[in-house]
């Protein structure tokens, strides 16, 4: 039994099936081995990763996705005649989230918005790391359930309007429980 175990031990740590990359704080690579094949992360890089969050964030950090709007809003209609903007960087955005952001739009009034949903380029939905495909499913959220806010132009990729006005912020549950999550 141990020598079968040796074996498979032996056989998933080969050279040709791990890669490695070492580098310096400044970004130059002192080693790698495959490092563009594309793998699961080690449970090493996850306690690195937990470690820094912490390092750089307190325990009990929040993460803030803020909602502002750009435009005409009809009161008795609910329908704003001009664009939405989210902004955040919440590593753990979820359709949970989605559903309190349209709920903080209709506490605001906002049944409809003519124009565009300008996502913010670091946003991330469902751990994605394509922005696009996270506004895509921001708006696909965004529109269902009771508290649904339908967007009648396109979803983009952009910054804030100077002129749009901020009428909600979400924000995440602590860093710590998040970090809990992502070690398990």
């Amino acid at each position: 039994h141990r020598s079968k175990n040796r074996r498979t031990y032996a056989r998933a740590l080969s050279r040709s099936e791990m890669a490695v990359l070492v580098e310096s704080e400044s970004g130059t690579v002192i080693s790698e081995q495959m490092s563009d094949v594309a793998f699961n992360p080690a449970s090493v890089v996850k306690l690195i990763t937990a470690y820094a969050a912490l390092k750089t964030f307190s325990p009990n950090h929040r993460f803030a996705t803020n909602v502002f709007l750009e435009g005409e809003l009809d009161e008795e209609t609910g329908i704003l005649t001009g664009d939405a903007y989210v902004d955040g960087i919440d590593p753990d955005f979820r359709s949970s989230d989605a559903t309190e952001i349209s709920k903080g739009l209709r506490a605001f009034g906002v049944k409809k918005i003519t124009g565009k949903l300008v996502v913010s380029p670091q946003f991330s939905m469902h751990w994605s790391g394509n922005p696009l495909q996270s506004a895509r499913s921001l708006e696909s959220a965004l529109r269902r359930g009771s508290n649904r806010v339908t967007i009648g132009g396109a979803v983009v990729l952009g910054g804030v309007s100077p002129q749009a006005q901020k009428v909600y912020t979400h924000e995440s549950e602590p860093l710590k429980h998040m970090l809990k999550h992502m070690l398990s």
